[in-house]
């Protein structure tokens, strides 16, 4: 492509993802700002370093502090579709996306519109993160819900790789993410929210 290449890798996206969910883990130990992202210490150390080298990361005395993180925010979400949501993505379901629910002790966080009630009235689509046992396929979802693989279905089905964020909501993915795949749609009302969302949403506006 045209332009200086996205520094931001399938992997290192997923420390971004989390540092930008909650930046207070800009501070914590790489042992920590890594299992919080599903990596190992030697990637979260290296996103570290590359968050340094391009101005995203400041160290001030013993003290570390995202800056510019709106403008990370934006390369990070612009990298999104062709890198880690290419790189997450488990499969392409159709089904049910309204009556649909989880088989007990899956761990799941919603996504995408579904995210955002209060702002589509009518979802079209449903994007849910699992996490999966093995990396494999969530058969026991598919299953449940009888939903089934369908590469022009409205269902996203994607590996959940973060743990244990500070301040999470329970079955809903950090912000970035969602935002990330409202954006990733292509959808004009999805993008709108999406816009919306960027500018209001305390999580977001306030990077």
């Amino acid at each position: 492509g045209d332009g200086p290449r996205n520094p931001i890798t399938p992997k290192r996206a997923q420390v971004v993802c989390v540092l930008l969910a909650a930046p207070e883990l800009v501070e914590a130990p790489l042992r920590d700002i890594a299992e919080c992202a599903g990596v190992s210490v030697g990637m979260a150390k290296e996103t570290m370093d590359t968050l340094r080298t391009t101005g995203f990361l400041e160290h001030l005395g013993s003290r570390r502090r995202l800056v510019r993180a709106g403008e990370l925010l934006d390369l990070w979400a612009a990298a999104y579709p062709g890198g880690l949501g290419r790189a997450n993505r488990l499969l392409v379901a159709g089904g049910d996306i309204h009556a649909w629910s989880a088989p007990a002790g899956l761990q799941v966080a919603v996504s995408g519109e579904q995210a955002v009630p209060g702002d589509i009235r009518n979802p079209e689509s449903l994007v849910v993160y699992v996490r999966a046992a093995d990396n494999g396929l969530p058969a026991d979802l598919l299953i449940h819900n009888r939903w089934h693989r369908d590469t022009h279905g409205s269902i996203v089905i994607r590996k959940l790789f973060w743990r244990n964020l500070p301040d999470q909501r329970p079955r809903i993915a950090p912000a970035a993410l969602i935002y990330a795949d409202l954006l990733a749609s292509h959808e004009p009302r999805q993008l709108e929210v999406a816009h919306h969302m960027r500018r209001q949403d305390d999580r977001l506006a306030r990077l």
